[in-house]
């Protein structure tokens, strides 16, 4: 009988390595059959029922091998398997410590978990678990990923940088993290060269390509990155990472035309073959296209059909949970507040005033939910202070799987369509109640939010319409920003000319439209001592093309005077030393034009259709003032050259904003009513 078993077992494993499986099976059964503890069949059979799709007989049979035989090493190794294909990330990290504790000098192991730490979110335990490995250079690759995924990219650069020692010839795996590093640390050119290396090194790596692409349209060469994209041929993700390239400094209005039709005709093509993602996480970033916001268009329908688009390709996006669809029970509300731009340490006041008012009120229950790595000051102040944190995995479905195990009552997205995590898990139905608020002031074009929440001295008349979401309208501006501070800087110390008269555009780049060149050209003409200051991009190429934009539509470059974007004292101290702030057209307003009135510099503003123009408006209008408003694009211009040459009618202003501006902050009006309505509101029937 022992013969006949290894005979069989002999041919069981021929068929088996030959991907015979059902012969391979017949054989493990009929020894099995025979000696029901034989654990090499056992567990060899268990392999085999994981390629045929049968995990849960699988863990059966491994499961057993391992009573049997409880310090084997290749049954820990299949169990580990069979539990990773049947969701059990649990059991699976289990079966790989308890392999390492039977052998624990074995690198494979500790790779495996590694990988599947990272895929749960556990990066810390992941990273420690590869630098255990030494200067092994998978483990270094894994390390190097690790670091980036945490936003730790110098030290990335460090590791990356031994590994390029160590193999001589830089591997694709090196080449990706390294470019991941450089992007991540604002040097776009050089990870942009590198990518390109690691793409002819393996033209066909999505993820090379895909992070290529990305490092392009995000330095402005987005022609560029749409061809890199294309260049994938017919892989399932190129068509829809190819329909939200856009770019950032557009050169005109009719680029941006071109830009928005191309992406509708994109979202219809999918839509009509019926294209399909079972992974979300392949959408990339045509879950979330910040860049529409900027165009000046209404965006109602465009971010409904996208959001519609998003999940006819990729449904699992839809998902509802139990808990979600019933009305909250208990005393307490539970209420996620679920923000990228307060976990990665962005201005963020509004937000910190919100939880602290939430988290003080004794029927409400407050979860500080991170959509990936969180590292700012702001957020580990309020953990500190006792508000319950939950740090999601950048993986959807897994991120997806985590917020729906909190069973919160409320979901409070405030800046949805920014990042591509927070905008797909906005998709689901993940709690009873879900809320957006206008950290990202367009609407989210989803079916899944109850309400968006906005300023009432903000919206325009007939403001309903320019959103999907019901509108709420709160008192106050919803931004709690507290009064500014400027350091001590006068023009020598800022490196401005002290003899100009100086009008600073004080937003990013990618927010000045086109239309803003010739006014700026204008305004320039009409007085002889102005000069037009800016903000430098972080990206360089950003600035390359705005600089080009203007000189384009008239503005000498002798005029321009470039700014970096420093410590916020020294930003307010650079609002203070201008003459007059030009606020941008279509999206104005926000935290650097409140600084601006804060200190006393004049603003000018030309109010827009929608929201996210008419800001600065309601922010003089909150002062009791309209002497820095504009009714005309022409009107802007007349405005902006009066302030700038008539020095008395300047000062006459900024006394009056000294004098009224304490008012446009730390009001937590908004705070209050946002608190009071998550209380009580509950889902439009």
């Amino acid at each position: 009988m022992p013969a006949l078993r290894e005979e069989r077992l002999d041919r069981a494993l021929a068929a088996h390595q030959a991907g015979r499986l059902d012969e391979a099976l017949a054989e493990y059964d009929a020894i099995l059959a025979t000696d029901p503890a034989h654990v090499e069949a056992l567990h060899l059979s268990a392999m085999a029922l994981l390629m045929r799709g049968r995990p849960a007989v699988a863990v059966a049979r491994v499961r057993l091998a391992l009573v049997l035989a409880p310090d084997a090493m290749d049954p820990w190794r299949a169990l580990a398997h069979a539990c990773q294909a049947r969701g059990d990330d649990a059991g699976a990290e289990n079966a790989w410590r308890r392999l390492l504790a039977v052998r624990p000098g074995l690198s494979a192991p500790v790779l495996s978990l590694g990988r599947l730490l990272v895929r749960r979110g556990a990066l810390a335990a992941a990273e420690a678990l590869y630098r255990t490995l030494g200067s092994l250079i998978e483990a270094q690759h894994q390390l190097a990923a690790v670091l980036n995924e945490r936003g730790a990219y110098e030290e990335a650069l460090e590791v990356t940088g031994r590994c390029q020692v160590q193999e001589q010839t830089p591997s694709v795996s090196t080449l990706l993290n390294r470019g991941f590093a450089l992007a991540g640390l604002e040097r776009p050119g050089e990870a942009a060269e590198l990518l390109r290396h690691a793409l002819a090194l393996d033209p066909g790596s999505w993820p090379v390509r895909a992070n290529l692409a990305r490092v392009l349209e995000r330095s402005g060469a987005w022609a560029e990155a749409l061809r890199v994209v294309e260049g994938a041929g017919d892989h399932p993700a190129a068509a829809v990472m190819a329909t939200a390239v856009l770019p950032r400094v557009p050169v005109s209005g009719a680029e941006i035309d071109e830009a928005r039709i191309r992406l509708r005709r994109g979202l219809a093509a999918l839509r009509d073959r019926g294209a399909f993602l079972p992974d979300p996480n392949a959408l990339g970033g045509a879950l979330a296209v910040p860049a529409l916001a900027t165009h000046g268009r209404d965006d109602t329908a465009l971010m409904t059909e996208l959001a519609e688009t998003m999940r006819r390709v990729s449904p699992v996006l839809g998902h509802v949970a139990a808990h979600a669809e019933k009305a909250p029970t208990g005393e307490r509300r539970r209420v996620g507040v679920v923000s990228a731009t307060l976990a990665r340490g962005e201005t963020a006041h509004g937000l910190v005033a919100l939880v602290e008012e939430l988290r003080g009120r004794p029927e409400l229950e407050v979860v500080l939910v991170a959509p990936g790595p969180a590292s700012s000051p702001a957020w580990a102040r309020l953990v500190e202070e006792g508000t319950r944190e939950a740090v999601l995995p950048r993986d959807i479905l897994r991120a997806q799987k985590d917020l729906e195990a909190l069973c919160l009552d409320v979901l409070v997205y405030p800046e949805v369509g920014v990042d591509p995590l927070t905008t797909a898990l906005a998709h689901a139905r993940l709690a009873p109640l879900q809320v957006a608020l206008p950290g990202h002031p367009v609407t989210t074009g989803l079916p899944s939010i109850d309400a968006y929440v906005s300023a009432d001295a903000l919206e325009p008349p007939g403001a309903r319409a320019h959103y999907r979401e019901p509108l709420i309208r709160v008192p106050g501006l919803m931004t709690c920003q507290p009064r500014p501070q400027p350091e001590a800087a006068d023009r020598a110390r800022l490196a401005l000319p002290e003899d100009a008269t100086l009008y600073l555009c004080a937003h990013p780049l990618e927010r000045i439209h086109p239309d803003m060149d010739a006014v700026f050209a204008r305004v320039l003409a009409g007085d002889a001592r102005g000069r037009l200051c800016l903000f430098r991009a972080p990206e360089g190429e950003l600035t390359r093309l705005m600089g080009a934009r203007l000189a384009a539509a008239g503005v000498p470059a002798e005029r321009l005077v470039w700014l970096r974007w420093p410590r916020p004292g020294i930003r307010q101290a650079a609002l203070k030393a201008v003459d007059v702030v030009l606020d941008a057209f279509y999206w104005g307003g926000g935290p650097a034009i409140l600084e601006a009135l804060g200190v006393g510099t004049p603003v000018v503003s030309w109010p827009g259709p929608f929201m996210r123009g008419r800001r600065t408006q309601g922010y003089y209008r909150m002062m009791g003032l309209n002497e820095g408003l504009a009714r005309t694009q022409e009107g802007y211009e007349r405005l902006a050259l009066a302030l700038g040459r008539e020095p008395e009618r300047r000062r006459a202003l900024s006394e009056q904003l000294r004098d009224r501006a304490p008012g446009l902050f730390d009001d937590r009006r908004s705070i209050l009513a946002l608190a009071d309505g998550i209380r009580s509101w509950t889902r439009p029937a």
